[in-house]
């Protein structure tokens, strides 16, 4: 049986999420998730914390279509997808802009061995830390729900490359505006590196990360844990 799909969001502000994935998270997955380098139990396997099945669905055609408005890209631009996974939102982009120049990376084997056929060959087995482009090397950079898997001193590496290869830049992270949702936030999400909003945006702040910011928080229904 397929998993019940997330609801659309709007990729450059902030989304509400009320529903956590399959069971609960603790310390100990998080670090055999990393230690694993999201394997196909985090992708697919139906009662592991994780995505639960991902699945090519459509979910990606809006985001795809809200950063092209947004940013302006055309068959010109070069675009970099950090976390991409198995490629759906690279796969929408090229779907809307043909000539689109797209590179995707990603540490998970299996998602990479798994991704669209389509946009397989533009996919590559690299690590977010250590980005082996040129300085100012796309147009567009996007890290959706990445950079905060790291642990703390690979997110903060990961956001400076991010600001080395790219002229424009988007992130998108996990946080939280009050007590309940850190308490839901860390029930739910595999990530190592949970943060307020005004932390991350300290954060930000400090490595002097110029790009756009975007969020999603994990709101327990009926405001109870």
């Amino acid at each position: 049986m397929k998993p019940e799909k997330f609801p659309p969001y709007h990729i450059l502000g902030m989304t509400e999420r009320f529903k956590c994935g399959p069971g609960k998270v603790t310390d100990t997955i998080r670090a055999e998730v990393r230690s694993t380098n999201f394997d196909g139990r985090y992708w697919d396997d139906p009662k592991y914390p994780g995505h639960g099945g991902y699945y090519y669905d459509g979910r990606w055609k809006g985001p795809a279509e809200q950063l092209i408005q947004h940013y302006g890209l055309t068959d010109n631009s070069r675009v970099l997808e950090i976390g991409c996974g198995k490629g759906y939102l690279l796969y929408e982009l090229q779907c809307q802009i043909p000539g689109l120049s797209i590179c995707g990376i990603d540490i998970s084997d299996y998602a990479i061995q798994h991704a669209k056929k389509e946009v397989r060959p533009f996919l590559q087995l690299r690590d977010a830390r250590d980005l082996p482009f040129q300085d100012l090397s796309f147009d567009l950079v996007i890290a959706l729900a990445t950079v905060y898997m790291l642990d703390e001193q690979g997110c903060r590496q990961a956001i400076r490359e991010m600001e080395r290869v790219g002229r424009r830049k988007l992130i998108q992270t996990v946080t939280y505006r009050n007590e309940a949702e850190k308490q839901q936030m860390q029930s739910c999400d595999v990530g190592s590196v949970h943060k307020s909003l005004n932390e991350w945006e300290d954060l930000y702040q400090l490595l002097g990360y110029t790009g756009d910011r975007s969020w999603f928080v994990f709101v327990p229904e009926n405001g109870l844990i």
